[in-house]
């Protein structure tokens, strides 16, 4: 039987840079956390499904930030403390049950205490502590595509220099070459943050600011991800969603609000613009299946419980139980009866994308649809405790579906490149799919700072074109501290009140440190030994060159676009932090 379409899981795998900065609650352990809960899982059954003889393909992206953390030798040498230490308390809490009697305690910390260890003895034995390259091995096998990421994860829309895009897209592809051995084919954009081309008025002139898709164009980056809403149509907004002031120092201004652009199905990948490289739009329907912990598998009432732990080990003896159950009414898991549901739940999801791909197969004749279904990592197996057994069994099941063809975005696009072009607005896959949970009455006192020293760094590339020695270096752990100051986990974890004391520090902490380094370069009189104390802190990127912050020429529209005339985008003033 023919293939009437494609479809294809993309995994978003990134955590902050959380390298000796604290551990619990915020801190060092997400890492440790992810390693346990997730990684080596997923690693597990993608290696299981290879040995099976299962020919699958997922595509998985790997931040350059979090790639950083699981190859630094300390975040390693901490991970193995942070395992031995729950495995004692897991072996202390079934002890304790034991001697209270209480059967159904005990047992589940036994199970855990097993589960915890052949964690242990695949990092260390299957995996030599090295999980990129594990990856990387699927990737050469052919079974796993590796995307790209940007830099240290920022949100490019609310940057207010091309240098500042242009640092974060470059690096993520050169440290993507270093560690796979290839250039990428598709790059996730942070938060699925996309800017359209526009004019920009901060410095006090209309200076044209290219869409994204150019700086992904430039580097050879043929594809991205979008949200639904991007691409199905709808009120393009010219002037960004900011905060209420700002909209309307923009609408006293005159400029067009919004506009309305054509429709477009989700199904299949465009061509963004003028330019060479593709959007794809993720999948609402089969989304929703796995995102939703209220309509989707994750909240069957067999599952664990993720928000209750055990006092003595941390570990999560309860299962949801049901909708509106109180925490201390949850009956204890049983991990028989979930792991056994999974089947169900893969089986409903093949039946859901059957039907769904075969809607969109009856729309065009070619190419065939593109359902892509684009979820973080870490939703499986630590969010969602059976998630990664769910995955195994969809892929074992999808890989010999006679309708529709397992495949990933570069195999996509090398076998039906695009010919449509689309234009996008600003968008991302956040809250209103616009700039709120990055920019908002909590988040806005971050941005004139990070738009200060944008400015700054690019001012510092051009007073010290060639450095060397000393000099070079505290350029160089400048640069590094600016992209960390850029994450977008900081305004993220501010904006969603879970750990806004901590992310306010991390953002201050970086700020302070980059402004040191800027007072230091500027007097030309380098501290060496407090520059050594920030590198041995701050130390992802050891390759970096700061020229990677280097300005360029203003751009002008390209031939025949919109941007013909000069309609205005006046964005946060910047100002340098105290």
């Amino acid at each position: 039987m023919a293939k009437t379409g494609a479809f294809g899981f993309v995994l978003h795998s990134h955590l902050p840079y959380v390298r000796q900065a604290g551990t619990w609650p915020h801190g060092e352990e997400m890492v440790h956390e992810a390693i346990c809960d997730t990684y080596v899982p997923l690693l597990q059954a993608l290696y299981a499904l290879a040995e099976e003889g299962c020919d699958y393909r997922v595509a998985i992206e790997i931040t350059p930030i979090l790639a950083e953390q699981l190859s630094d030798p300390l975040v390693i040498a901490d991970y193995r403390v942070y395992m031995a230490a729950l495995i004692d308390r897991v072996d202390q809490a079934e002890r304790h049950y034991s001697r209270l009697g209480d059967a159904s305690l005990a047992h589940l910390a036994r199970y855990y205490a097993g589960w915890n260890r052949q964690i242990v003895e695949a990092f260390e034995h299957q995996f030599q502590a090295d999980l990129l390259s594990a990856f990387r091995r699927l990737q050469d096998a052919g079974l796993v595509e590796l995307v790209a990421g940007a830099g240290t994860h920022p949100f490019l829309p609310l940057m207010s220099r091309d240098s500042t895009a242009r640092a974060h897209i470059g690096l993520g592809v050169r440290e993507y070459a270093r560690r796979f051995g290839r250039q990428p084919r598709c790059m996730w954009l942070p938060e699925c943050g996309y800017r359209p081309p526009e004019y920009d008025l901060s410095g006090g002139h209309a200076v044209f600011r290219p869409g994204l898709e150019t700086f992904l164009d430039e580097v050879g980056i043929r594809g991205f991800f979008a949200d639904s809403s991007a691409v199905e149509g709808g009120e393009v907004a010219i002037v960004p969603a900011r905060a209420s002031s700002y909209r309307e120092e923009v609408a006293r201004a005159g400029v067009p609000r919004a506009r309305r652009l054509p429709a477009h199905n989700t199904a299949w990948p465009y061509l963004v613009g003028q330019s060479n490289v593709a959007v794809f739009a993720r999948d609402r329907l089969t989304g929703g299946q796995v995102w939703s912990a209220s309509e989707g598998y994750p909240g069957h009432f067999a599952y664990r419980e993720f928000h209750k732990k055990d006092a003595i080990c941390g570990m999560r003896f309860w299962k949801i139980t049901g909708n509106g159950v109180a925490l201390g009414e949850k009956q204890h898991y049983d991990p028989t009866l979930a792991f056994g549901s999974v089947a169900a739940h893969a089986d409903h999801f093949v039946r859901l994308l059957e039907a769904h791909v075969a809607g969109n197969a009856g729309l065009m004749a070619q190419p065939p649809p593109m359902i892509l279904s684009p979820y973080d990592t870490e939703l499986f197996g630590h969010w969602w405790f059976e998630g990664v057994e769910w995955l195994k069994q969809v892929l074992r099941r999808l890989a010999v579906h006679p309708t529709i063809e397992l495949t990933t975005p570069g195999d996509y696009l090398d076998r039906y490149p695009p010919e449509e072009s689309i234009a996008l607005p600003e968008s991302s896959w956040g809250a209103g799919a616009d700039t709120r949970t990055w920019f908002n009455d909590a988040t806005s006192w971050m941005w004139p700072i990070v738009h200060g020293y944008e400015q700054q760094m690019e001012d510092i590339v051009r007073r010290f074109p060639t450095a060397t020695g000393t000099l070079e270096t505290a350029l160089n752990q400048a640069a590094r501290e600016l992209l960390l100051v850029e994450s977008s986990d900081w305004p993220f974890l501010v904006s969603t009140g879970q750990a806004d004391a901590y992310a306010s520090l991390r953002f201050r902490t970086h700020a302070a440190r980059f402004d040191s380094l800027v007072d230091q370069l500027l007097s030309e009189r380098i501290q060496e030994e407090e520059l050594g104390t920030t590198a041995a802190l701050d130390n992802p990127f050891s390759t970096l060159d700061y020229h990677l912050f280097a300005g360029q020429p203003e751009p002008a529209p390209p031939a025949g676009s919109p941007f013909g005339t000069k309609t205005a985008v006046q964005r946060v003033p910047a100002a340098r932090s105290n």
